[in-house]
């Protein structure tokens, strides 16, 4: 890909599904640049090149691929080295799990909206038994053995979230099968040069003041603001 059209990833800055791109971009070494817009108010050559109005986009020269799971197999068919399994079975079963992977990050969303206690609650039951499906598949180091593949591209931005509320990961981590490897998997995920860098540095800081201009408390979730 390297002489090919130059890459531009459109991005809001704290959207996990765009983070799951420019992951499986820094993972390959593969050159793109990135613009922010504000998805409160789209731009309207955004809107007249992106049908679904939603990010990421990626900007292939003049064309344009949207929905993260598509962008990050067209990334994954042009870049080597490939990131889902070659095995027919393996790779539809990969392609099942970043799919289910969506759930949670969008249980996550829910659970940091919730507008009382019950409701904040009943999210965040929600969304453990959501997750624990998929931490029992976990077969580690990563999340299909000894590679990094796009599963575990797929659910590092839920799993980066989720070490931001540490009474809610630690309930998790407590419910995971004792023999599951998720939580050396969350750890070994975030530690990765190529996850880190996939957020602003300041990340964090803009994640929380994001919801707590909403009106949302993470003291709810037993966390506390800085």
């Amino acid at each position: 890909m390297a002489d090919g059209p130059k890459l531009k990833l459109i991005s809001f800055v704290l959207c996990p599904f765009v983070q799951r791109a420019v992951i499986v971009l820094r993972h390959k070494s593969v050159e793109f640049d990135i613009e922010y817009i504000d998805i409160a108010n789209k731009p309207q050559w955004y809107l007249d090149k992106v049908p679904t109005g939603k990010v990421p986009a990626l900007f292939v020269g003049d064309e344009v691929l949207f929905e993260s799971a598509i962008i990050n197999e067209y990334l994954d068919e042009t870049t080597p080295p490939p990131l889902l399994a070659t095995d027919p079975w393996t790779r539809a079963q990969q392609r099942a799990w970043i799919n289910y992977s969506d759930q949670l990050l969008m249980g996550q969303y829910a659970m940091m909206t919730a507008q009382n206690e019950d409701e904040l609650n009943e999210r965040k039951e929600k969304l453990i038994a959501t997750a624990l499906p998929l931490a029992e598949q976990v077969k580690g180091p990563y999340f299909s053995g000894a590679d990094f593949g796009l599963v575990d591209a797929a659910v590092a931005p839920f799993l980066m979230r989720l070490s931001l509320l540490p009474s809610v990961k630690d309930e998790l981590l407590s419910r995971a099968p004792t023999d599951s490897a998720f939580g050396p998997w969350m750890d070994r995920l975030l530690n990765l040069d190529t996850v880190k860098g996939s957020v602003k540095p300041e990340f964090p800081e803009l994640w929380k003041a994001f919801f707590k201009e909403r009106g949302v408390t993470l003291s709810l979730a037993g966390e506390q603001h800085d």
